[in-house]
Parts: C-alpha cells; structure tokens; sequence
C-alpha cells in the first residue's frame, strides 16, 4: 500500500500497511467462487456444483476489476514484465469513497496525515487500487511491485515487501529500455 499525504503532494516516507485478517472473507467481492455457487432461475436461486461451473485457475491467472480498458492493459503489462513469485488474485480498481470504505472493513491502520493509495488483503491475495488517488502509470507500476512483495513475502511487514520489490521494480525499469521492450512485445 502507498500513502500519500492530505496534501497533494507524496508522502516523503514509505511507511506502508498491509490488511492481512480474515474475518470478512464472506464478501461476495472476495469469493472466488461466487458465481458458481448459486444458479438463479426465473422463480428460484438454487445451488450449483462449483466444480462443474468454474474452471481451476492458473498460477498467474488473475482478475482485474473496476479499471478502464487502458488501466487493465497497463496493469498486465507491468506484472508481466515484473515476473511476481506470487500472482494476486484479483486487483480492485474502487472509486475513492469504496477504498476508504473497504480499508475501513479490514481495518487498514494508515498513520495520521497520511492516506494510502493501494493496500493487499493477504488472506484473499485481494490488491485495492484506489482508482481516484493513482497520479500515474508510473507511480502505479512501483507501488503495484509493492503490493507484490507483500504477497510474494507472504508478509504485512513493509521492509520485507520492499525487498521483494526491489527486483520487480528493476525489471520495469529495464523493460523501458529500447530493446527490452521490443522482446516483450513478441
């Protein structure tokens, strides 16, 4: 997660928190399974096998939610060129008021004058993204390495997720080179 001061301007420290409690993991938003578990019909909802219904995800088969097309295209790209050992399983781009109401559901301490821009629920590998405070692709890409350590890390500790993406963050620094990004084009 990033934050940044009340002001406009970044915050000058990284200081970040992540969710990392399970006790509202019965959010539909969360659930992924979801879809698969009611059928509706005209009269009644009814259950549905699960199994027969939602196909087993990949390891780096993720979802991305609420972004515009060009934000989802972005995203990928990023994750793509940084590799993760761990993949999210869903990245929520929320409109300002559903952040602060959803890091108010996990409980996200964030420290006084300060706000965060993006946090990971690490029980649900769920990364928020509020989709009003990103300043831009850039910003997004480092902090987006971020919420990857965390996960990659397994860990709320911000020292650790910053290790982990320390090397995310050099392989999106690298993929801007001429070369590098003609390779991963291909």
């Amino acid at each position: 997660m990033s934050f940044l001061r009340t002001s406009p301007k970044f915050a000058s420290r990284t200081r970040l928190e992540v969710a990392n409690e399970a006790h509202d993991l019965d959010n539909p938003i969360l659930d992924d399974n979801s879809a698969g578990r009611l059928g509706t019909t005209s009269t009644n909802p009814k259950l549905v096998n699960a199994e027969a219904t939602s196909p087993e995800p990949s390891v780096n088969n993720y979802t991305v939610l609420g972004a515009t097309s060009e934000q989802e295209a972005l995203v990928r790209a990023q994750i793509r060129v940084m590799q993760p050992d761990v993949y999210p399983r869903r990245l929520l781009f929320v409109p300002h008021w559903k952040y602060i109401d959803t890091a108010r559901i996990f409980r996200l301490h964030v420290p006084a004058g300060y706000t965060s821009a993006m946090f990971t629920q690490l029980a649900s590998r769920s990364v928020f993204i509020d989709s009003d405070r990103y300043v831009s692709d850039d910003s997004l890409g480092y902090w987006v390495a971020h919420e990857l350590g965390h996960l990659a890390t397994n860990s709320a500790s911000e020292s650790d997720a910053d290790k982990a993406a320390r090397e995310y963050r050099k392989r999106l620094k690298d993929a801007r080179k001429p070369d590098v990004l003609e390779a991963v084009q291909m």
